[in-house]
């Protein structure tokens, strides 16, 4: 890839004990020049629902700040629970679609 072609990245790992029960958003960027074009649910859509599916994991989770948690609401996810491991950062989730 071309430095000027890269518009975000995504960061995942499994997590769980079941075969891989969660695909794990450990992180989602997307160049600043880019938001609001939907490169960020583009990452999502293809990326985890492609792997989590094709790894048989049931649910896609992630943390994320209050702020952003519109974003991902609208994307499917939900969230669970209060406040999580860091301070201001809660923890959603979304079944997948096999």
């Amino acid at each position: 890839l071309e430095e000027e072609s890269l518009q975000g990245a995504l960061w995942w790992e499994i997590l769980g004990e079941r075969n891989g029960d969660t695909f794990y958003v450990r992180s989602l960027f997307v160049c600043p020049e880019f938001r609001k074009q939907g490169g960020g649910k583009k990452l999502l859509d293809s990326v985890s629902e492609e792997h989590a599916s094709a790894l048989g994991c049931r649910f896609i989770g992630l943390d994320a700040p209050d702020h952003v948690i519109p974003f991902y609401q609208r994307l499917g996810f939900r969230r669970v629970g209060q406040e999580q491991k860091t301070e201001g950062m809660f923890y959603l989730t979304k079944k997948v679609e096999l």
